[in-house]
């Protein structure tokens, strides 16, 4: 998931963090925004690897030891630590620590959900866990995260924030559901010729949560086929007069009528 919405959905959960601890070394409503915000960014700082190597960078660096359940307990340690020394408030360290851990758990979840692979237990291991539930850029999980958090901060109540945390759920459990759906298509697909020993991949696309491409993989080679589950008739054929950004809409077509 990109960055914006990682420190969106981090400033959220810290916000709704807040209405479990009410005690008098909880953290204000702002600060624990705040915080939530920059390390849920935190993972991401990765990127700047990009600068040695950009190939090793796309290969291994990437999604590595900042996105690792294994190394989260020390960043979280180590932001909160250093959150707790900037704000002058090291007596509430542990409140830090806690803090930036529920949020980091968050951006290893939201790249989870992608199809780019994410090493859960680096460096231990270079287990990778792609979900392929949601696209890297998913514009419904922002719009989902940013309208609860500005609407709990604009009328300051927890109920705002906690449903959008909800409705953020139902979302990705439906994204679940129609990975499933778009797989089932692609194994029929598989029964009706006879593919042996088949690998199949349903990778989500831009624009809607409906659009998936379909890649179908065994020994002699790859089938590969752009798919809208609710999509009824073929759009019509894309050309240079009619070609713009929203007929990338066009490419993707009903089970019925699929191009391999």
């Amino acid at each position: 998931m990109d960055t914006i919405t990682h420190s969106l959905a981090g400033a959220l959960i810290a916000h709704v963090s807040g209405r479990q601890n009410n005690s008098q070394d909880s953290l204000p409503v702002r600060t624990r925004v705040l915080c939530g915000a920059i390390a849920a960014a935190f993972p991401d700082i990765d990127y700047l690897t990009a600068l040695i190597n950009p190939l090793t960078f796309i290969t291994y660096w990437h999604r590595g030891i900042t996105h690792s359940f294994v190394m989260l307990p020390l960043w979280a340690l180590l932001l909160g630590v250093i959150m707790a020394l900037a704000l002058r408030r090291l007596r509430q360290w542990k409140s830090f620590v806690y803090l930036c851990g529920i949020v980091l758990l968050s951006h290893i979840f939201l790249d989870m959900i992608t199809s780019w692979d994410t090493q859960i237990f680096a460096p231990v291991s270079d287990y990778r866990v792609a979900l392929q539930y949601a696209f890297v850029i998913d514009p419904i999980i922002t719009a989902i995260i940013s309208l609860a958090l500005f609407g709990a901060l604009y009328f300051r109540t927890y109920i705002i924030s906690m449903m959008g945390v909800g409705i953020l759920a139902l979302y990705i459990t439906s994204l679940a559901i129609l990975h499933h759906h778009a797989k089932d298509i692609a194994m029929s697909h598989v029964r009706t010729q006879g593919i042996k020993n088949a690998q199949v991949f349903a990778l989500p696309q831009p624009l809607s949560p409906f659009n998936w491409k379909i890649v179908i993989s065994d020994k002699e080679g790859h089938w590969q086929s752009m798919l809208n589950i609710v999509k009824q008739k073929v759009n019509t054929e894309i050309s240079n007069e009619n070609a713009n950004f929203f007929a990338i809409y066009n490419f993707y077509q009903p089970k019925q009528q699929m191009v391999w």
